[in-house]
């Protein structure tokens, strides 16, 4: 292999940012949602992009919440003779079909009054999930995530999900680590997917039984390297 400087430096290089203040995403095997959690105002974002639609798809996300009338630019072929820099605009007027495979998003993010801002820290608001009442509320929540200790490589198990909330809230502590749900009621289970925070379940296995038989054959770490441990929550 030839050593060869990467996209996120060239990026950096082309926009004036400084490397070491920039949240790097990659959406190359992950949902857009993925995203979310580093748009927070002040803040600078590059985004790897999949594939051509990758730009589009995050512009689909402008109404969500953290995303408001924020700019991009989308760098094509970096480092190549059809590199090409687009002008920056806001993230809504990305239209499809307009851009190479080959591009980084570079998102800058400015404070808008008018955008809800979720933080990256444990403790989203109740609002932010849906419920019929079983929801783990946000006081204990940043209590279960502080003894947990969320980190990569790590596999909880949410017994009792209800709503998700602290498997999604651990997942979002550090995008490396994975949650299985459990949930005894199919009512229930259901509100796991539609939550306002899709990255996260679409990292997450979801299980619908009741312990302990649905815990068997469940798996107790995870199979990428780095640091493996198993938690597991009783409601």
């Amino acid at each position: 292999m030839l050593p060869a400087v990467s996209s996120v430096a060239l990026a950096c290089s082309r926009l004036g940012w400084a490397g070491h203040e920039v949240d790097v995403v990659s959406l190359v095997s992950r949902p857009a949602e993925a995203v979310l959690p580093a748009v927070q105002p002040g803040a600078r974002v590059l985004v790897l992009s999949r594939d051509a639609s990758t730009p589009a798809v995050l512009a689909a996300l402008s109404g969500r919440p953290g995303l408001g009338r924020d700019s991009a630019d989308v760098l094509e072929h970096l480092g190549g003779r059809a590199e090409r820099v687009r002008a920056p605009a806001p993230l809504a007027h990305w239209a499809p079909g307009r851009f190479a495979d080959l591009s980084v998003v570079a998102l800058a993010c400015e404070p808008d009054p008018a955008t809800t801002v979720l933080p990256r820290v444990p403790g989203l608001p109740d609002a932010a999930y849906e419920t019929d009442g079983q929801l783990t509320r946000r006081e204990a929540r940043v209590l279960a995530l502080a003894a947990l200790v969320p980190g990569p490589g790590q596999l909880l198990w949410d017994i009792g999900a209800g709503s998700g909330s602290v498997g999604i809230e651990w997942m979002r502590a550090d995008s490396r680590s994975r949650a299985v749900a459990v949930e005894a009621r199919p009512d229930r289970a259901e509100r796991v997917r539609p939550t306002p925070l899709p990255s996260a379940c679409l990292t997450s296995t979801l299980v619908c039984g009741t312990a302990p038989d649905a815990l068997a054959g469940l798996p107790r770490q995870m199979r990428s390297p780095g640091r493996r441990r198993q938690h597991r929550r009783r409601p």
